[in-house]
């Protein structure tokens, strides 16, 4: 008998006598975790009947794994490990799978050592060097992982990383060689959001207002137009953010609004670029010049609800209407702006922050505005 007709027949006889494990949807299991707790029985019965099935035991320890039961997982893969006879290409897969464990569980430099012995027994390069790069990166080793990532043609990543070794500059108060950093990250991709949403920041809290415009300006000249605005909300949380020393908050505002509104300019059909614009026109409290740009930003996408909303909010400011309604509007107003806005557009995951990448599904620079409400 094969081993998926054993694993067939095991699964089978389980549900024909009610195995115990699936009472336990009683105590709060998912149908998803039934299953898994299923399998893993299954495939617990077939190592008993078959304890050489090496391709069984790893797939145990990948549903253990898939429990969040790393311990076992661990001891599963290294119960094949130990093996003397076991093939050089098998004893990679159980070090890959080792990695993995290591990493779920939060055991950084033991998953690192796996995926380097993996390496050494002949998986391949390309799979091997990325969980390699993923592990530095989710360390902290940010030049390591630049090094990786760049070393597998990774440019997006590369220079993603070169940007958080720069901003590791900054906190130790050394810009020339953050700005070294922002300037390697956009040469090895000149479309990086993040490398130059650092560069025009580092000028902004120079005070290089006029470096900060240009640096602006050319961004928007590399940066692919689908996430262009997430320069925007980094540019916007920049100015939210904590002032220079000696800045009054006012004028600080006002020089963003300088630099953002001068180079939006001549972009007159993206709307989201005007929905931007006019929330730095708001905060330097240009506030008829704001409302234009929110009404510019309805004339292309009207079913823009973020426009919408600001125009409601400032429409508020402007009538006489009672306390309780103006209270009421406020509250909606306040709970609205903390809606999830940015959506994978990979995965469909909803989060209320910008990110550059998916925390699901690790895709990069995969964000999109959440333009209608229902989305």
């Amino acid at each position: 008998m094969s081993l998926w007709q054993r694993l067939t027949q095991n699964v089978r006889h389980m549900f024909r006598e009610k195995d115990p494990l699936y009472l336990t949807k009683l105590e709060g299991e998912t149908s998803s975790e039934l299953d898994t707790l299923g399998a893993i029985r299954a495939l617990s019965e077939v190592v008993r009947n078959q304890p050489d099935g090496v391709e069984t035991y790893l797939a145990l320890g990948n549903l253990y794994r898939t429990r969040g039961d790393y311990e076992r997982a661990i001891q599963v893969r290294r119960n094949i490990i130990v093996r003397q006879t076991l093939p050089d290409n098998t004893k990679a897969m159980a070090y890959y799978e080792l990695g993995h464990d290591y990493k779920r569980s939060g055991f950084l430099d033991r998953a690192l050592k796996a995926f380097t012995e993996a390496k050494k027994l002949g998986a391949p390069a390309d799979a091997i060097g990325l969980e390699i790069a993923r592990v530095h990166a989710v360390s902290g080793n940010f030049e390591a992982a630049a090094a990786a990532f760049g070393h597998l043609g990774f440019h997006v990543a590369e220079a993603h990383y070169r940007t958080k070794m720069g901003e590791e500059f900054l906190a130790k108060n050394s810009p020339a060689a953050a700005l070294t950093c922002f300037k390697k990250a956009i040469k090895v991709y000149p479309a990086s959001v993040e490398a130059w949403l650092a560069k025009i920041c580092l000028a902004a809290q120079n005070g290089s207002w006029r470096d900060a415009a240009g640096t602006f300006k050319s961004s928007f000249k590399k940066i692919d137009e689908e996430v262009r605005f997430l320069l925007l909300e980094g540019l916007l949380q920049k100015a939210d953010g904590p002032l220079p020393d000696g800045m009054e908050r006012k004028k600080w505002y006002e020089k963003f609004c300088g630099v953002i509104t001068k180079g939006l300019e001549p972009l007159e059909t993206e709307f989201l670029q005007h929905y931007y614009g006019g929330l730095f026109l708001m905060r330097a409290g240009r506030i008829e010049e704001a409302s234009s740009w929110f009404e510019k930003a309805l004339i292309v996408e009207p079913d823009f609800w973020g426009a919408r909303l600001e125009l409601l909010g400032l429409s508020l400011k402007q009538e006489e209407v009672s306390l309780s309604f103006k209270d009421q509007v406020e509250h909606f107003l306040a709970q609205s702006r903390n809606a999830k806005k940015f959506i994978c557009k990979k995965c469909g995951l909803h989060r209320d922050t910008m990110f550059f990448l998916c925390p699901r599904c690790l895709s990069w620079h995969s964000a999109r505005f959440r333009i209608h409400i229902k989305e």
